[in-house]
């Protein structure tokens, strides 16, 4: 994004597509920020018995929302 941002005599439009897409590659990584032991973290703080297999039924069945960014 930041290579086709920096391109010379980039159409409006196009700016815009990109630029777009920047920002929500940004707000992505903003809502999914944490990886599977910080969501374990806090989800026992709620549920402190919580134990692995159960959290990954609950993910399994959609309950867990996740994005893998960037790999």
């Amino acid at each position: 994004i930041d290579a086709a941002l920096a391109r010379p005599g980039l159409a409006p439009d196009e700016r815009a597509a990109w630029e777009f897409q920047d920002e929500r590659m940004r707000r992505m990584r903003l809502d999914f920020s944490l990886d599977r032991a910080q969501v374990l973290e806090r989800i026992r703080r709620q549920i402190p018995d919580l134990g692995e297999a159960e959290f990954d039924r609950w993910d399994e069945a959609g309950w867990v929302e996740h994005l893998d960014i960037d790999g």
